[in-house]
C-alpha cells in the first residue's frame, strides 16, 4: 500500500514517528491533512497520522446491555486499519479519520505499569479493538515490545488479534505464555469478497501454526459468521483446515463465535460502498441493542453447526459466544454463564503464574 504521512507537531520528532518515516522512506509532513479524493474511507486508510494519544490508553470493552460480557479490556495503540473489510464497524466509529498511530509510548507503558502493578484479579487486554493488532506492526514494532512487557506480569494476558499473516516480529520473542495470538477467520469466499487487504485463509492458518511452534497460546474468532448460500459447508471446512494444519487443542486458549451485526449506520455505509457485497444477501432485523442482526433461529443454527464441527477434533476446546443473550447461549451451546463466570473461565485459560520480575 502507498501511504501519505502526516504528524501532529508534538509527535513529529518522536522515536516512533522517525521509525515509521524511515521504514516508508517518506518525509513527515506537519501540516493539515488535505481533503480526500475519491472514496474518503479508502483514502483515510492510506493516510497515516502520527499523533500523541490524549486520555487513557487502557479501557474496558463496552458490553451490550442484557448480553453476556467476557470482561475484556482494550489497549488503544492505533485507530483505523489499512484493511477494508466490508462489515467493519470502524467505518461508523472512526468514519473517514486517518489511520492514526499513537507515538507517546512512554505514557502508554507508564499507565500500563501503574494499572497492572495494582493487586487484583486477572485481566485480558487486546490491541485489536480499534485497529488490527498486527497489520501495521511492520511499521511500528508495537507487538514485540508489548509481548516482552506482558511477560513480566503473571496475571495479565495480552491478545493480539489479526487477519494478517505478519508474525515475523513475534518469532524468538520471550512471551512467557502471557500473549495469545488470535486470528479472525472466515471461509475463503468471504475472505476474498469482503475482507479486502487481509491475508488468505491458508496464510492465516500457516501463521497460526508458526506461532504455535513458537509456544504462543492461540485463539480463533469466527466473527462475524456470515449467512450466505454456502455457509453450511464453508465454516466446517475452515475448522477442518485448522485440524489438517496440525493445530493442537492444547495450544488453543479460546474460540469465539459471533454472527454478523452492526449499527444501522454501518448498514447504510455498506449499501453505499459495497452494493454487491455478499453480506447484503442475508436478512437482518433490529435487535434489542439497536444493532442489525440475523433472526435468532438463524444465529442459533450457525452456532450449533460450527460448535459441533469444532468438537469433532477439539472436544475440550473452550468455545464462547460474543455479544449474545443468555437465551441464545443456552439454545446454541447448552449453557448460559453469567458475565463474571465467563470472564473467570477465560482467565483460567491462561493461568496466572509468578511474575518474571517487577
Amino acid at each position: 500500500m502507498t501511504y501519505r504521512l502526516y504528524a501532529e507537531a508534538d509527535a513529529a520528532d518522536s522515536p516512533l514517528a522517525q521509525r515509521v518515516a524511515r521504514f516508508l522512506g517518506l518525509t513527515v509532513n506537519v501540516a493539515p491533512i488535505p481533503e480526500p479524493e475519491g472514496d474518503p474511507y479508502r483514502t483515510a486508510k492510506e493516510t497515516i497520522l502520527l499523533a500523541n494519544h490524549r486520555g487513557e490508553f487502557l479501557k474496558p470493552c463496552p458490553c451490550t446491555r442484557k448480553h453476556t460480557c467476557c470482561g475484556y479490556h482494550f489497549l488503544n495503540v492505533a485507530t483505523n486499519c489499512p484493511m477494508d473489510c466490508t462489515y467493519c464497524i470502524l467505518q461508523d466509529y472512526v468514519g473517514t479519520a486517518p489511520l492514526t498511530i499513537h507515538c507517546n509510548l512512554d505514557d502508554m507503558y507508564t499507565e500500563l505499569e501503574e494499572k497492572l502493578s495494582l493487586p487484583g484479579r486477572a485481566i485480558r487486554i487486546g490491541t485489536g479493538e480499534l485497529t488490527d493488532s498486527l497489520a501495521i506492526d511492520e511499521l511500528t514494532g508495537y507487538a514485540p515490545d508489548l509481548v516482552r512487557f506482558f511477560a513480566r506480569f503473571g496475571h495479565a494476558t495480552l491478545e493480539l488479534k489479526t487477519k494478517t499473516a505478519f508474525v515475523e516480529n513475534l518469532v524468538g520473542v520471550e512471551h512467557g505464555g502471557r500473549t495469545v495470538v488470535a486470528w479472525s477467520l472466515n471461509p475463503e469466499e468471504i475472505a476474498d469478497s469482503d475482507e479486502k487487504g487481509a491475508a488468505t485463509l491458508d496464510e492465516r492458518i500457516a501463521a497460526a501454526r508458526r506461532c504455535m511452534d513458537q509456544g504462543y497460546p492461540l485463539a480463533f474468532h469466527f466473527d462475524p459468521l456470515v449467512e450466505y448460500a454456502g455457509w453450511r459447508d464453508g465454516y466446517p471446512d475452515v475448522v477442518r483446515r485448522l485440524f489438517d494444519a496440525g493445530i493442537r487443542q492444547d495450544a488453543i486458549a479460546w474460540i469465539s463465535m459471533g454472527t454478523l451485526r452492526y449499527p444501522r449506520h454501518v448498514g447504510d455505509i455498506i449499501a453505499r460502498r459495497f452494493p454487491r457485497s455478499i453480506l447484503r444477501a442475508g436478512e437482518l432485523v433490529s435487535g434489542t441493542d439497536g444493532k442489525k442482526r440475523y433472526f435468532k433461529p438463524v444465529r442459533i443454527e450457525m452456532y450449533r453447526a460450527l460448535a459441533a464441527e469444532i468438537a469433532r477434533g477439539w472436544p475440550d476446546a473452550f468455545v464462547y459466544l460474543c455479544m449474545e443473550s443468555p437465551g441464545v447461549w443456552q439454545a446454541a451451546l447448552g449453557r448460559a454463564p453469567r458475565s463474571r463466570e465467563l470472564s473467570d473461565a477465560l482467565d483460567r485459560r491462561t493461568p496466572p503464574r509468578e511474575a518474571a520480575h517487577e
